[in-house]
Order: structure tokens, then sequence, then C-alpha cells
């Protein structure tokens, strides 16, 4: 099973358009899977990672049971304000291309390789060029 974003902020849009924060209540099971267009094993893998995550309290999904206790906290709010996990999931996006473009920016391009390695040989050979100049000078005057 792969949890996504999408799935976290279906789950996140029902229970605070829903629920009040921070007193616990009782929500009907196949109510809120339809709501949220997810089956209950997804309901329970999103609402163990937001429990982790300090986003829910407690809350006690039971199979076979058609309803679930849950305190939701007031922390979920400003997730879901603030867009939920898609906005979380794009900016994390934007910062990789940022990454990405920054590394390829720092790449020197093929110009400036050949550009380097003639100055490089271009030094070589005028230290050569002295070495040899002066070798040369200095072998006349014997």
């Amino acid at each position: 099973m792969n949890v996504t974003y999408v799935e976290k902020d279906k789950v996140l849009s029902v229970l605070c358009k829903n629920l009040t924060p921070e007193i616990p209540q009782r929500v009907n099971l196949v109510e809120f899977c339809s709501q949220a267009g997810i089956d209950s094993n997804t309901l329970n893998a999103i609402l163990s990672y937001f429990k982790r995550i300090g986003l829910v309290g407690s809350f006690n999904l039971r199979y076979g049971l058609p309803t679930f206790d849950i305190l939701l906290y007031t922390e979920a709010f400003d997730v879901f304000n603030r867009g939920g996990f898609t906005v979380q999931e794009e900016m994390l996006q934007k910062e990789v291309q940022k990454l990405l473009l920054e590394i390829e920016r720092l790449q020197p391009t093929l110009g400036d390789k050949i550009e380097k390695i003639t100055t490089i040989g271009n030094n070589i050979a005028s230290i050569a060029g002295s070495l040899l100049g002066g070798f040369i000078s200095a072998t006349k005057s014997l």
C-alpha cells in the first residue's frame, strides 16, 4: 500500500471539516471512508501517521465496528489551512528543482573546461619555455 499526500489531504480535509478540535468525538467509519474516498486500512495507516506527527491524539479504529473515537488536535487545522500535504509536496519538489539547477549551474561547460585546459597548457608551456630558455642560455655561455 502506497499512501500519498493526496490521501493524507483527503483524510485531513474530512477531519477538519467535520470535527471540533480538542474534543474526543465518535465518527461513523463507513461514512468517513466514503467522504474521504479511501478504505479502512488506508484510513488506519493515515491516522497512525497523523498520531505520530501530532495531528491527532488517540483514535480507536477497530475492524468490524461501525464507529471509532478520535481526538483531533488544533495543529491539524494549521496544516489544513496552509494547504495540507499537497503544499508540502510542492515545496519539496521546488526545492529539489532549485538544488538541481544550482548543481547544473556549478558544473563547468565544455567550453569552460577547454579554456581551463588551454590556459593550464599555456602556463606549462610558458614555464617550460622559461626553464628551457634559461637552460639554453646557460649552456651557450659555457
